[in-house]
């Protein structure tokens, strides 16, 4: 058998995982500014909010152990293969351990994708695993195709205050202080190994249209609306995706209190996976 593990910034819902008994799920972590630590998906977005506001201290977050890795290795029996997907390395360390509790835990067949995501493109790729596992397809197969939609994939953010992201040492203190002083709306990336700048707009309105430019560039074969305290406007961006793309399955959600925490609130995401072209490289998201 092939299991599935993954990180709870997926947002997987508790359904979704009881029905499929191959999937395992790895908790991240919140450490608040009153010294409380907790599970990722013990605590919502507007909690996190509600004590930095009380505290004026930016949570901070954390990664799953390497013997959290392994207690969910050694509930796997040592035939089975494992394949894991983790948020992007830009936004947690959760994939680096992983690979050392991989490596250590000396499974013939054992691998770990970053998923260059998060949250919607992380449960895209988990679902696609799984209706493989389905099919019948082999372990090298999977993983192969993985890799593949990945290097097929993009995920496009648009925050409201750069302060977050500069606080955690992800942007520079020039390209925030730039944001707050000119009301910048920048629609932000994750590239392999850092933020990229996609476009830098001055509305909120245009910044959702420049994103929808850039997935409609090409045919869309998944896409999901992810949000962090900004409901309302992502269900008005998918109505408006939903109107232009009649035959694309458009999914919403609510971002993990972990990107929360990174991102800050009122923030708008586009994760997609467009429809695979011949002779794509890995390193494509801008074109």
């Amino acid at each position: 058998m092939i299991h599935i593990i993954c990180d709870t910034t997926a947002c997987l819902s508790d359904e979704f995982v009881a029905s499929h008994g191959n999937l395992h799920m790895i908790p991240l972590y919140i450490s608040l500014g009153g010294g409380e630590t907790v599970n990722d998906n013990s605590i919502s977005t507007k909690e996190v909010f509600e004590s930095y506001e009380a505290t004026k201290i930016q949570p901070l977050t954390s990664q799953p152990s390497i013997g959290e890795w392994m207690q969910i290795f050694n509930s796997i029996p040592e035939k089975d293969s494992i394949i894991i997907i983790t948020i992007s390395k830009i936004v947690s360390g959760t994939v680096q351990t992983a690979r050392v509790a991989a490596k250590q835990s000396k499974r013939k067949h054992i691998a770990v994708i970053d998923s260059h995501s998060t949250n919607g493109g992380m449960q895209i790729l988990v679902e696609e695993a799984l209706t493989m596992i389905e099919d019948g397809k082999d372990f090298d197969t999977i993983v192969a195709q993985l890799h593949e939609n990945i290097a097929n994939s993009i995920t496009m953010f648009m925050p409201t205050d750069l302060k977050y992201l500069q606080r955690g040492g992800r942007i520079g203190k020039v390209a925030s202080l730039v944001g707050s002083i000119l009301q910048i709306r920048p629609i932000l990336y994750l590239e392999s190994d850092a933020i990229g700048i996609l476009d830098k707009v001055r509305t909120t309105k245009r910044a959702m249209q420049k994103m929808k430019e850039k997935a409609m560039s090409r045919p869309i074969k998944r896409l999901h609306v992810a949000t962090i305290l900004a409901d309302e406007l992502g269900r008005q961006f998918q109505r408006e995706l939903e109107s232009e793309l009649p035959d694309v399955t458009i999914t919403h959600s609510e971002g993990s209190p972990v990107l929360g925490a990174h991102l800050g609130p009122q923030v708008v995401s586009l994760m997609l996976e467009w429809e695979h072209e011949d002779g794509t490289e890995e390193d494509t998201h801008v074109q």
